[in-house]
């Protein structure tokens, strides 16, 4: 009978080829979505689907769990620093 010690070697194992592998999967999409991107019928199906998705969001969930969104009006010209300064 195997230890329990070799059980969790292996998923361990296991889990970290499958991380591996997907992380070199993903690694080569980046011309994939930059082309996406740059597709203008790709484009225009997000901007279609755009507006049901802001008439669908309301829906789904309470109003007061959205957030906040403001005008152009409301931004601050002047952002104070939050920490440190830059160094002048």
């Amino acid at each position: 009978m195997k230890t329990n010690s070799s059980l969790v070697s292996r998923r361990r194992m296991l889990l970290a080829a499958l991380q591996g592998t997907g992380a070199l999967l993903l690694s080569g999409c980046e011309d994939l979505f930059n082309r996406l991107h740059r597709n203008k019928k790709v484009l225009s199906v997000l901007e279609s689907v755009e507006g049901g998705n802001y008439r669908l969001l309301p829906s789904a969930t309470r109003r007061d769990k959205l957030a906040q969104e403001f005008t152009e009006a409301d931004i601050s010209k002047y952002f104070k620093p939050n920490g440190n300064p830059p160094p002048l």
